[in-house]
């Protein structure tokens, strides 16, 4: 028995809600197929490659909302391939998070609040100011957060691909029973992924209770974090890094400026010293702890007036 008519099918074309199809519409899924060696769920995957929904016009109605409440709005393109929502249950093994009525990839207010605060905590190791900014989850004194986040959607037309995992170990990693070895044959798992130079726009808004600088540091702390950790999956192979297009103006105004031996910059709030250039690249030493940072690329480091 099936709960949907046979003769329903899973093509996706314009007009046609992307996400609705690729959850509620996986067919012809025999239980063979589900422990096969995966190129069946890759035709099927291949059904949503290609250029998606045009978002356009929602992304510049969010971005009119928030610049009407004293918010911020930056654009931030991928530097490599972009996929998320992989742990969603699905026939194809990985999942993947789709907007509920656009149809198209985003990353949800809520991951991207996860990871800067992630980056505040872990990365810059300044807890009290995460809190400041994102609240405090405390059974003692519970706060909320001085600025809001909101979900990061594409500007236009981003474009689908297949992407390959291919375990080498399954056995071994499931169960520990079988070790790796040579002769075992690799498993390819596919997934859906986002292709490199999607644009998609992040956007930030001030509580009532947001102080002067708040939003500034927490616009400063997402580039940060999207740069340097990454959103969505499989960050650690690099997906999902992004870079702001105030930044790409940024790097052209950096070779432009000129720096020299001696001069101080910012890098990545660190204050420093340059102490030698070469290719392209500086030589760096942190000002307030007198700790070498080794080989930076130039275009990366702004100029700094403070006091050394």
């Amino acid at each position: 028995m099936q709960p949907l008519p046979k003769d329903r099918y899973a093509e996706r074309t314009n007009g046609r809600n992307a996400g609705l199809i690729f959850n509620k519409f996986v067919d012809e899924w025999p239980a063979e197929a589900l422990n096969g060696i995966g190129d069946r769920k890759k035709d099927w995957l291949e059904k949503f490659s290609g250029p998606g929904v045009n978002t356009a016009k929602y992304a510049k109605r969010i971005k009119n909302l928030v610049e009407n409440t004293q918010g911020a709005v930056e654009n931030f393109t991928t530097t490599g391939p972009f996929t998320t929502g992989m742990g969603l249950p699905h026939g194809v093994e990985n999942g993947f998070l789709w907007h509920h009525t656009l149809g198209c990839p985003y990353l949800p207010a809520s991951s991207i609040k996860g990871m800067v605060r992630a980056w505040v905590e872990h990365w810059q190791g300044d807890s009290t100011r995460a809190g400041e900014l994102f609240g405090r989850d405390s059974t003692d004194n519970p706060t909320v957060g001085r600025v809001i986040i909101h979900d990061a959607i594409p500007t236009k037309t981003v474009e689908l691909y297949t992407e390959i995992i291919t375990p080498h170990a399954g056995d071994w990693r499931l169960n520990g029973q079988t070790p790796p070895s040579d002769w075992l044959s690799p498993t390819p798992i596919p997934f859906l992924a986002v292709k490199e130079g999607a644009e998609f726009q992040f956007a930030i808004s001030p509580r009532s209770n947001a102080e002067k600088d708040d939003l500034k540091d927490a616009f400063e702390y997402l580039k940060e974090a999207l740069e340097w950790i990454g959103a969505g999956a499989k960050t650690a192979i690099g997906f999902g890094r992004f870079k702001s297009d105030s930044e790409k103006q940024d790097e052209e105004s950096a070779w432009r400026i000129g720096l020299q031996v001696g001069d101080t910059a910012n890098f990545y709030r660190q204050h420093v010293v340059i102490v030698d250039l070469k290719d392209g690249k500086a030589q760096v030493k942190n000002i307030k702890k007198d700790r070498g940072l080794g080989w930076k690329e130039l275009s990366k480091l702004k100029p700094w007036t403070g006091v050394t």
